[in-house]
């Protein structure tokens, strides 16, 4: 798990390769036990550092 400015530690869920960015992992860069998710469903919007978003049902640890 990485750790963010502030000191505070990253999600660090994953999710990929994305075939439509070249076989790219994507890592949510959010701080760790995040819950929001916009569209008020269960579970967490996982935001990568590329700007590219995931849900929980594809991420992995």
């Amino acid at each position: 798990m990485s750790v963010r400015e502030g000191g505070e530690a990253e999600c660090g869920k994953r999710v990929g390769p994305v075939w439509k960015a070249d076989g790219e992992v994507c890592v949510c860069i959010e701080a760790a036990g995040h819950v929001e998710r916009k569209d008020g469903q269960f579970g967490a919007d996982h935001v990568c550092s590329c700007g590219a978003w995931f849900v929980d049902e594809v991420a992995r640890d």
